[in-house]
């Protein structure tokens, strides 16, 4: 990411930095507002303890109103990084293919199916993938702060929860690394299912289609190729 965009990254990080601790921060004016009421209503808004009330209450609204601020501006921020990113991976791609002399280099499959596995497919991409990692890291942080925060009142139920952390970790870690191995090993079904479908949609051989009536046919090659390549997916997920 800082290669797409240093200042961005720089933004991102301290959005997630800052959207991951007001939480905590939140709670913690809450309680205080919360512990200090009892006194300031026996003593008056005048007396310390409204003083302290009225701050409490005043910090609860800030933090209210930079929550709902920093939540769009991550997003925002996260998204442009996102597209310098996307940006990116299209001229690495661009120069992978451009920059051998000849076409030799596109007619061998290990190739073609080097670039297929680096091209973003639909939705998923580099600005998909940058939005996913601020949400995911923001997630943590954030139940790293809440643990520091459930620890200062019973350390212990703090390492049960941070047992349960560890664990989901631990299990859901190896199943996406399994996903995503299994989807970038099938390459080559996936561009040979992706090569029917071309043909189906593009007017190039749209009229030579019908002619010979070769609708289903495609139809059926494309069904056979997708379904074979993702049966294992699926399978594993």
């Amino acid at each position: 990411m800082p290669a797409a965009s240093v200042p961005l990254t720089i933004a991102v990080a301290l959005c997630v930095v800052l959207t991951s601790s007001l939480p905590t921060g939140f709670t913690l004016v809450a309680g205080a507002l919360v512990g200090a009421l009892p006194e300031a209503i026996a003593q008056g808004l005048g007396s310390a303890a409204g003083d302290r009330t009225m701050v409490a209450l005043g910090a609860l609204g800030l933090i209210f109103v930079a929550q709902q601020i920093l939540a769009p501006l991550q997003a925002t921020a996260a998204d442009a990084l996102g597209r310098r990113l996307m940006a990116v991976n299209a001229r690495q791609i661009m120069q992978a293919t451009l920059g051998p002399a000849g076409v030799a280099h596109l007619e061998e499959s290990g190739y073609v199916d080097q670039i297929f596995r680096a091209l973003p497919e639909q939705s998923v991409g580099p600005r998909a993938a940058v939005s996913a990692l601020v949400g995911d890291t923001t997630s943590r942080v954030t139940a790293v702060a809440g643990l520091a925060l459930v620890a200062y009142f019973q350390w212990w139920l703090a390492i049960l929860l941070l047992v349960a952390l560890i664990h989901k970790v631990h299990r859901y870690g190896p199943i996406r690394r399994q996903l995503v191995t299994v989807r970038m090993g099938k390459a080559p079904e996936l561009r040979r299912a992706n090569y029917f479908l071309d043909l189906t949609l593009r007017p190039e051989a749209a009229k030579e289609i019908r002619i010979f009536g070769l609708a289903e046919w495609f139809v059926e090659r494309y069904r056979g190729a997708w379904l074979g390549a993702m049966a294992e997916l699926w399978t594993a997920r």
